[in-house]
């Protein structure tokens, strides 16, 4: 079942199992994907720390020497070598008067946002995918002691049609038949074991260690995770708050946006304030001097008249980018709408067909029981026994199949919703990693 109120930010810890709390707080740390991520995030800051730099004036200051030789009727054969000696600073500031620097700081915000909210993206899908791995982890532990449970009691049944055989009560095809049905469910085994230990490799993958690093911890069989009663995922309309991916393309299009106004400024002339000071002689001794100093300041202007339509087609690219991604925007709106309804459905029916798969184990104890028993008695043939242990491992293997997907399909909803980056993010010791 579920519920309007506010979603759990740590939504796995409803599962009640210590190892997936375990594994998803090893995973937020130490998957890779997640660092890369978090070098996006320092590489876009870097770049908004750039664009707020071009709002101040860039100052330097350096010193020369040259020697210099003039040649010629103007100057005396006694007076055409000289040098000069000067030291002092010289500054540039552009006045952005049309907004273009402003906008591109603008967009090197939203950009940095843009990859604050892919991270949180990032975050939710490895918690997703280590649970759900987890999950399936567990629930193939599962089939694999349904299996062994199984092959028991065919070794059994086996041992009685050779009693029944020896005894003259049955033919040797029944014998043959109960050894294939046997050997047919050993068979079983090896495939399942190769899933686990695949998904254990998987897992330590998503905990950037090496694939064998969680053997020893995850080869014990365990239960697999249930979800509570009811399962809170918050309301419809909080759901493009909490999705990442709506975010970052929302902030990828007022990035693309502000990049407009950057390249319609390009259309204005550029003005710029340029100033110097400094101290400079042809003698080293009076180089220092302040007798010796000299100084400038003046606006100077630029205007692109003409570029051969450069600049216009650069603002219609900019213009075709911003309306790209409002239709992407739009896409993926209706995408996180369709992946909510797919797993909340998802959910729901899971557990319609777990409840209606238990039955079926039920009745089919008994009808193994049963058909034991009258085949022990000679009432019935081996055929109906098989029939019974058959159909016995079949929904037995179906309802703990079912019993994981109704987990899987609680962590797809959960991921559905955009859950689970806020808890992270919290632990981190910060709400918004844009801010920092």
């Amino acid at each position: 079942m579920v519920d309007n109120a506010p979603p759990p930010a740590n939504w796995w810890a409803t599962l009640n199992d210590p190892k997936l709390t375990s594994l998803v707080e090893r995973g937020c740390k130490g998957n890779l994907s997640i660092s890369m991520a978090k070098s996006r995030i320092r590489e876009a800051r870097a770049m908004r720390s750039i664009a707020v730099g071009s709002l101040l004036p860039s100052v330097a200051t350096g010193g020369s020497y040259s020697f210099n030789r003039a040649s010629g009727p103007l100057f005396p054969s006694n007076t055409n070598d000289y040098q000069f000696y000067a030291a002092g600073f010289d500054a540039i500031w552009e006045a952005d008067i049309f907004g273009g620097v402003r906008r591109s700081v603008e967009a090197a915000q939203d950009d940095l946002q843009a990859q604050t909210d892919a991270k949180r993206g990032v975050v939710v899908s490895i918690i997703a995918e280590v649970a759900r791995d987890y999950v399936e982890l567990r629930t193939v532990q599962q089939r694999i002691i349904i299996a062994k449970d199984n092959i028991h009691i065919q070794n059994e049944t086996l041992e009685l049609t050779k009693r029944l055989y020896d005894g003259g009560l049955v033919s040797k095809g029944d014998v043959t038949r109960a050894q294939a049905e046997l050997t047919q469910t050993q068979s079983q085994v090896p495939v399942l074991e190769i899933q686990e230990r695949m998904l254990i490799h998987q897992l330590g993958i998503l905990l950037g260690e090496s694939p064998k690093s969680l053997v020893t911890e995850l080869e014990s069989s365990g239960p697999i995770p249930s979800p509570a009663g009811r399962v809170p995922i918050g309301l419809p309309s909080d759901l493009l708050r909490r999705r990442p991916d709506v975010r970052q393309v929302e902030r990828e299009l007022a990035a693309a946006t502000a990049r407009i106004g950057v390249a319609e400024a390009d259309l204005y002339p550029q003005v710029t304030l340029t100033g110097e000071f400094g101290i400079g002689s042809d003698q080293f001794a009076s180089a220092f001097n302040w007798s010796s100093r000299y100084y400038g300041v003046g606006p100077a202007v630029r205007w692109q008249l003409f570029e051969g339509g450069r600049i216009v087609a650069n603002i219609d690219a900019h213009k075709a980018i911003s309306q790209e991604l409002l239709d992407q925007y739009k896409l993926t709106i209706l995408t996180a709408m369709r992946e909510a309804e797919d797993a909340l459905i998802a959910f729901n029916r899971q557990q319609d067909q777990y409840s209606l798969l238990a039955q079926s184990v039920q009745a089919n104890e008994e009808s193994v029981s049963i058909a034991k028993d009258r085949y022990a008695n000679g009432t019935t043939d081996y055929l109906s026994l098989l029939d019974a242990e058959r159909s016995l491992l079949q929904t037995q293997d179906a309802m703990t199949a079912s019993q994981g997907n109704i987990t899987a399909s609680m962590i797809a909803l959960y991921k559905a919703i955009g859950g689970g980056w806020e808890e992270i993010e919290r632990d981190e010791g910060g709400s918004s990693i844009a801010d920092k």
